[in-house]
């Protein structure tokens, strides 16, 4: 009789087993959730070898979807992996995160625009892997044409003087004090006794060095040689005028031009510059007196965009965005409520349609006109 009570049940444990199974395989399947939630614990726990295989089986899951952009999102996972292990406080697990670096950039090279590459070099700067750090930091000016890439640039000149290797990059070095530096005359007496490998930039940074160091006649004569080849460079023309005691202009560029110097290395030039799809490039102009006001930044394109696209502009950190009408609209502007004495406008360019969408149109937009503006008569004319 208990025999025959048992395998009464055994219909409904079957019935049992197939109803929860499923449910169980649900649950216990890894999602991004789990994933994020495992990279919280990768950058605060002691040990992180349970939730950096938690991670990595998500990513393992992930990739047996396929799918065309498989690829790309795994290795940003990997990227946020190496990300999660190198804020940590502490050096134990540099190498894992370096692991994971790799393996994002082999997955797909040009994620987040050479932030991976520029990571790598950090780290093997850390490890003392100078060569490798080297060659991590020139990829990155592969993948980007903006503020990484000057300070990657910035970094392998460092290391150059660290491996004593010469010449050292000077257009890297002058993009870098031009564009990025904030403790421009400290950064330059790292290089006060470098050998560079080309004299006309060489001018600007020789000279930044001679006002490090107090010695203003140097630095008028290096300023002027550098002002004969370079007369458009506003950041030379405004510190020449003040060391040679002359009336300031108000304005550096006084046009407000900011196309004919600017840092666009991937753009091209002729008659304006043909902005890429997702190109960047920077600028800076200068207000001697240093008048807190507000500023109007005016592009003009040669031709309207056949698609509406974004144009993001960053000035002095304050971000903000203009969205272009497709195939009308020819002029933008966007004011910024304050400014300083130095000024960087960052610019870049995102599209809004799809590859598909965007097919056999073209890739950049032509700007003919781009110009910082403080008054009404300069917005007039």
């Amino acid at each position: 009789m208990r025999n025959s009570s048992w395998r009464a049940l055994i219909p409904c444990a079957i019935v049992l087993t197939f109803t929860l199974l499923p449910l169980w395989l649900y649950w216990n399947q890894p999602t991004e959730d789990l994933f994020d939630a495992a990279l919280r614990r990768i950058a605060t726990e002691p040990d992180i070898q349970a939730p950096l295989e938690k991670a990595e089986s998500f990513i393992k899951f992930f990739l047996k979807g396929g799918g065309a952009s498989a690829q790309r999102y795994a290795a940003d996972f990997h990227f946020r992996i190496g990300e999660a292990i190198h804020t940590r406080p502490d050096t134990r697990y540099l190498e894992t995160a370096l692991t994971h670096y790799e393996t994002a950039v082999k997955l797909y090279p040009s994620l987040r625009h050479g932030w991976p590459f520029y990571q790598m070099g950090v780290i093997q700067e850390k490890m003392n892997r100078l060569g490798a750090s080297i060659h991590s930091y020139q990829q990155v000016a592969l993948y980007d044409d903006g503020q990484l890439a000057i300070e990657a640039g910035f970094r392998i000149a460092t290391l150059y003087v660290k491996t004593e290797k010469s010449p050292l990059p000077a257009f890297d070095l002058y993009n870098y004090f031009r564009f990025a530096a904030d403790d421009v005359l400290s950064s330059a007496l790292l290089f006060a006794e470098a050998e560079l490998d080309q004299e006309d930039y060489g001018y600007y940074i020789k000279s930044l060095i001679a006002r490090a160091r107090n010695q203003t006649e140097e630095e008028k004569r290096l300023l002027s040689k550098f002002r004969e080849q370079f007369p458009s460079d506003p950041s030379a023309a405004f510190r020449l005028d003040e060391l040679m005691e002359r009336p300031l202009h108000p304005a550096y560029p006084l046009d407000g031009d900011l196309i004919r110097s600017c840092y666009a290395p991937l753009a091209y030039r002729n008659g304006g510059l043909y902005f890429q799809e997702g190109g960047r490039m920077i600028a800076d102009f200068y207000y001697p007196e240093n008048v807190n006001g507000p500023v109007t930044i005016r592009g003009v394109l040669a031709e309207p965009y056949p698609e509406s696209v974004f144009i993001d502009l960053n000035l002095n950190g304050e971000a903000k965005s203009v969205k272009l009408t497709g195939g009308t609209q020819q002029v933008f502007s966007v004011t910024f409520d304050s400014t300083k004495k130095r000024n960087l406008l960052q610019i870049s360019l995102i599209r809004l349609a799809t590859p598909a969408q965007s097919e056999g149109k073209p890739s950049f937009l032509i700007l003919r006109e781009l110009k910082a503006l403080r008054t009404h008569e300069e917005m007039r004319s």
